[in-house]
C-alpha cells in the first residue's frame, strides 16, 4: 500500500497504475469519457481535481481507495 500526501504523488501513483495495466492515456479518456488532457492534468498533480472523477478514475484502474490521515 502506498500513501498518497500530495497531488504529485497522486498523479504519479495514477501514472503507474495505468502503466502497469497497459493502458494509454488516450484509451482511458475514452473508456471514462473525459478529454486526455485531463488525464495528463491528473498525473501531472496539477489541482484540477473533480473529487468524483478521480474515484471513477482510480476503480477503473482497479486500485484499492483508503484515506490515510497524516499526523506528523
Amino acid at each position: 500500500m502506498t500513501a498518497i500526501r500530495s497531488q504529485k504523488a497522486l498523479g504519479e501513483a495514477l501514472a503507474r497504475l495505468r502503466y502497469e495495466r497497459d493502458v494509454t492515456q488516450e484509451e482511458l479518456a475514452v473508456k471514462l469519457g473525459v478529454s486526455r488532457r485531463y488525464i495528463s492534468e491528473l498525473e501531472s498533480g496539477r489541482p484540477t481535481i473533480y473529487g468524483s472523477r478521480l474515484f471513477e478514475v482510480l476503480r477503473d484502474l482497479g486500485a484499492h481507495v483508503e484515506i490515510v490521515k497524516d499526523d506528523q
